[in-house]
């Protein structure tokens, strides 16, 4: 791992109550820009600043505390507007007796997060029985303006639900991960359901210990590459810790009834090398791309190099691949293709730089903060944090000047530029 990359695992271990041995890692002060952009990226800085113990605190650079405090009230006031969202759209859910469980973020809240504060939310996503239950669930999200968008047939959840208010997508799941868990193993999950209390509602029902944590490793493997794989890796990492002895010693049979041990194995083994997190016994590794592309996507911190927008790409494509069939492509099947297309994508990009390609800046809502700034995507409803190095280069293109190339195709490659 790079310095930046291990200090802040360093330092979110420590925040999560287990030290790596070793104590904390020197960083250059060079580095430390890296350390906040990895912050930023992986939606981490409101948690950080909330949970670090004062010791903990001072360690950082004066200019780094500064910006993640301003981060950290910035979050504080979107989560009041998109918390009272996530509250009426549970609760149109519970006025129509839906029968759902809450999932991933907004199911993390009253175990692992106290607050919608400390997590950035940009959807909730549920989970019902089947196919008549998820009509059902839209047709109660209907009557708050939330309508279907566009997607794919043959996934576990339904195209993402959307209203002109644009605060919060809706996901609603008929199953776990594609393709689905079997249908013995699905039944369990529901059965082993939790109830847990949800701010301002009646309680809702939540993944037991066991099957989040093992839920979350296996979204935090599969997610797209652009997705906050640290923040991913460390919840699975706490999850993980917070397991008792009973739910591990049934861990793994857990993880065979879903089929999905492999994967499931891979990201548990990266939140052990990231955050020193106990192993789960009983996990067989078998070589998968998906572990391999797992692996460099820890390792970019930026895509500074023509080989590391390739590999960006690669690992892009790859997991869209899983995402979109529903079937991991182990070495060697399907590589060539993979690499037509992975490379093809990282060339037309640096195409679009050789040509001088007129870059457009987006009309979206934005905030500064401190240096940095907060812009609001009204298309997908993303919240894109830019650092003072992004926002400048944002700022020059939308007046018509030039701007330092490797900023300009990190904004053109997340969709901010275009």
């Amino acid at each position: 791992m790079n310095p930046a990359l291990t200090r802040l695992t360093s330092d979110l271990a420590e925040a999560a109550g287990t030290r790596i041995p070793g104590g904390r890692p020197a960083l250059e002060p060079t580095a430390w820009q890296a350390w906040f952009d990895l912050v930023a990226r992986n939606h981490l800085a409101a948690w950080l600043v909330q949970v670090a113990s004062p010791d903990l605190r001072s360690s950082w650079p004066v200019a780094v505390r500064r910006e993640l405090a301003s981060i950290h009230y910035a979050v504080l006031l979107d989560s009041m507007v998109r918390a009272r969202e996530a509250r009426r759209i549970l609760d149109a859910l519970g006025r129509d007796s839906v029968e759902f469980i809450v999932l991933k973020g907004a199911g993390l809240f009253g175990s692992l997060y106290e607050t919608f504060a400390d997590r950035p939310m940009g959807d909730v996503d549920i989970l019902v029985r089947d196919a008549d239950e998820a009509a059902r669930a839209a047709r109660a999200l209907d009557s708050l303006g939330y309508l279907p968008g566009s997607g794919f047939q043959g996934h576990h959840h339904l195209a993402p639900l959307r209203s002109e208010r644009r605060l919060l997508a809706v996901e609603i799941h008929t199953n776990l991960v594609t393709p689905g868990l079997p249908a013995q193993a699905l039944n369990g999950v529901w059965d082993r359901s939790i109830e847990r209390e949800f701010p301002g509602l009646p309680p809702v029902q939540v993944l037991s210990p066991l099957d989040a944590c093992l839920h979350h490793a296996l979204h935090a493997i599969t997610n797209p590459v652009d997705a906050p794989f640290l923040r991913d890796l460390l919840e699975t990492s706490r999850l993980r810790q917070a397991l008792t002895p009973e739910e591990e010693a049934v861990a793994a049979d857990r993880v065979r009834q879903w089929g999905y041990e492999a994967w499931i194995h891979e990201a548990l083994r990266l939140a052990t090398t990231c955050f020193g997190t106990a192993p789960l016994s009983g996990f067989r590794s078998r070589a998968r791309m998906v572990g391999f592309w797992a692996e460099r996507r820890l390792a970019w911190p930026d895509a500074g190099t023509l080989g590391r927008r390739i590999g960006m790409h690669l690992a892009r494509t790859h997991i869209e691949a899983m995402l979109l069939r529903g079937s991991a492509l182990n070495l060697p099947s399907g590589l060539l293709p993979i690499l037509i297309s992975g490379s093809g994508r990282a060339l037309s990009t640096r195409w679009r730089f050789r040509r001088g390609h007129a870059w457009t800046a987006p009309d979206w809502p934005s905030a500064d903060v401190g240096q940095g700034r907060l812009l609001y995507d009204t298309g997908s409803g993303e919240v894109h944090l830019l650092n003072a190095e992004a926002r400048a280069a944002l700022d020059a293109v939308s007046r018509g000047e030039p701007a330092p190339e490797p900023v300009v195709r990190e904004l053109a490659r997340k969709g901010i530029l275009a």
